[in-house]
Formats: structure tokens, C-alpha cells, sequence
């Protein structure tokens, strides 16, 4: 299963980026293959149709299900259409190591960052 969450980096000290579609980046956590790794958003800063281009990269990623804090309307409403399961986050302001661990007990495994030279 690919699970994304909103990140502003791949340190997993870090807080999650507050809104999916505006966020710094992304962390894919691939329960199958056990690794993660982050995207940038490259339509951070589109003045418009930033939330259905985001949602096209996620089913291009093959992404299954999705933590974060804030969806817009319009992100909802597709994700749901496309059969992508979206999860509003508890709102803690807890590192994302703490969703990350939460997924690992969830499936049973232990994720490691995903090499550059790895596919």
C-alpha cells in the first residue's frame, strides 16, 4: 500500500505540512517495498488548480491513502472519486515519525528511507 503524508522534508522530526495540496512536499511510505521517500510539490505555488493537479500526481503515484491535516472541497471530492482513501489527521502537532511509526504497527513493518540508487 502507498500512504502519503504532507511533509515539508523527509526528516521525520519534522511536523507535517498543514494543507495536502499546498504543502512543501510529500513523504510516500510503501508498505509493500518497506521504504519511503519525499516528493516536492511542484504546484506549491500555482496561483490555481493546484488541488486536482496534486490529486493527478497521486494516482500517477499509485497512492492508496492519504493523512493530512486540511483537504479543500475540491481535493475531497476527487480523491474520493478515484477511490483514494483520505484520512483527516487527528490534528496533533506531533512529529511525522509518530505517523510514520503509527503505519509500520498498522501493517507490520519497519520502513527505512528509500536509496537514490534504489528503484
Amino acid at each position: 500500500m502507498k500512504i502519503v503524508i504532507p511533509a515539508i522534508s523527509d526528516n521525520l522530526e519534522d511536523l507535517p505540512a498543514q494543507f495536502f495540496a499546498r504543502g512543501e512536499g510529500f513523504l510516500v511510505l510503501d508498505t509493500d517495498s518497506g521504504h519511503f521517500s519525499w516528493i516536492a510539490n511542484s504546484f506549491q505555488n500555482e496561483k490555481g488548480h493546484v488541488g486536482p493537479d496534486v490529486v493527478n500526481k497521486m494516482i500517477e503515484l499509485g497512492v492508496n491513502r492519504i493523512i493530512a491535516h486540511k483537504y479543500g472541497p475540491n481535493v475531497a471530492y476527487l480523491l474520493h472519486k478515484n477511490q483514494i482513501n483520505y484520512v483527516i489527521s487527528d490534528g496533533e502537532n506531533v512529529p511525522v515519525k509518530v505517523y510514520v511509526q503509527r503505519i509500520e504497527n498498522e501493517f507490520g513493518v519497519k520502513l527505512k528511507k528509500k536509496n537514490s540508487t534504489e528503484t
